[in-house]
């Protein structure tokens, strides 16, 4: 780092104000440094001098404030608008380094943005960063941050086994509050077909546990329309046969007695 400073130092002596910056950081005087940023580039944070500046202030391993994934940066922004280009490859595998001690894993995303022209550290950080995040989810066993796992990461090879520990443990949630419609959201999304056979067994089990609840012809008719194939359907018309027996008991009508023997002989 300190000999690409070097290097580039006499680039940027055209601006002396930029010169004298570069000078209080070479020598270390990191805060006489800082407050002047705002007077020299007060009105230029787009300059290849800037830039520069900023990369220099930040890589220097001395530095209270050294950032070396934010100085890398900077210089991917000097490089884009200075004719003299600096080589990062050697120096994103530093910050690399840097950026896994921190095992900070916003860091890691921001440098995987940063590296997309380079496969190997990028693949090399994405690796890293999936398996950080991973380690988090499973510390947290939080459904949302399996939710956010699985949405920021769709290439991360956990992700599977993120799936399938979301699908059990929103299933027992709905199951557990009685949520129909919730249920029946869920086995329309899943993309599970375990998940969602299992999910549309216990709405099958909840309705008719409705239905049962209410005992009436018209729960029960309900039931029957709306699970033709349902695991309780004999149930639900023996039960419709019973509700309509006691209703008639009670009614002591004969003709209804008679209809009723008519339709129901068993």
């Amino acid at each position: 780092f300190v000999s690409i400073i070097i290097t580039l130092f006499l680039v940027l002596c055209a601006n002396a104000q930029s010169a004298d910056l570069l000078k209080l950081i070479d020598k270390g005087e990191y805060v006489k440094a800082k407050t002047l940023f705002g007077q020299v580039f007060s009105e230029d944070t787009t300059s290849a001098e800037y830039f520069f500046t900023m990369y220099s202030y930040y890589i220097k391993s001395d530095n209270e404030d050294k950032d070396y994934l934010l100085a890398y940066e900077y210089l991917i922004k000097y490089n884009q608008v200075s004719k003299t280009k600096i080589d990062k490859s050697s120096i994103a595998r530093e910050v690399l380094t840097d950026v896994y001690q921190s095992k900070d894993i916003d860091r890691f995303n921001k440098y995987i943005a940063l590296t997309e022209d380079m496969p190997e550290l990028n693949k090399e950080a994405k690796r890293i960063c999936y398996q950080l995040a991973y380690d988090h989810i499973q510390q947290t066993q939080s459904i949302e941050d399996y939710k956010h796992f699985i949405q920021a990461y769709p290439d991360a090879p956990q992700r599977e086994d993120a799936m399938m520990w979301l699908n059990e443990n929103l299933l027992q949630e709905y199951v557990q509050s009685n949520n129909i419609d919730s249920l029946k959201s869920f086995a329309q999304t899943t993309s599970s077909d375990i998940y969602r056979s299992k999910a549309l067994s216990e709405i099958d089990r909840l309705s008719f546990s409705k239905a049962l609840k209410e005992n009436t012809v018209d729960s029960y008719m309900t039931y029957i329309k709306e699970f033709p194939q349902g695991d309780y359907i004999r149930v639900a018309k023996t039960n419709i046969e019973r509700v309509q027996y006691e209703i008639l008991r009670t009614q002591n009508n004969i003709t209804d007695m008679i209809a009723y023997l008519t339709t129901t002989p068993k």
